[in-house]
């Protein structure tokens, strides 16, 4: 029976008092809690020699512009967002440049083995952090 069916009957039937659900409730969210969210956008940042600030630039140079495209691989392939939402968040960008960015990552990890390599070292960072 999940906690919160019990404490349903519980209140129901056994006329628990408020303290108790309420004790009940934070142990549940405390166990049933996702961990807290990665900043992807820091660690590609880090990895890459980059700042937060650079990365959400709207610019084209090949130095920032990598490195954001990875950031924005990263967050489609390990969280819920929607791409719109993503590109929100990298600067302002639409959801045709975050798939954009996700197509061009997906084919250098299929024929690039650098790319393969910093893919693993970032997702890596982002386990351990």
């Amino acid at each position: 029976m999940d906690l919160l069916e019990e404490i349903s009957i519980s209140a129901r039937y056994d006329k628990i008092t408020n303290i108790e659900i309420l004790a009940k409730l934070a142990l549940y969210i405390q166990n049933n809690a996702k961990k807290v969210p990665v900043n992807i956008k820091e660690i590609v940042c880090k990895y890459y020699g980059i700042t937060v600030i650079e990365i959400e630039k709207r610019t084209r140079k090949r130095e920032i512009n990598y490195p954001r495209q990875v950031a924005m691989w990263f967050e489609w392939a390990t969280t819920k967002k929607t791409l719109a939402k993503i590109g929100i968040e990298y600067g302002g960008f639409d959801h045709a440049t975050v798939l954009s960015s996700k197509k061009t990552i997906n084919n250098y990890i299929d024929t690039d083995k650098d790319v393969r390599n910093d893919i693993e070292k970032i997702k890596n960072m982002i386990k351990n952090n």
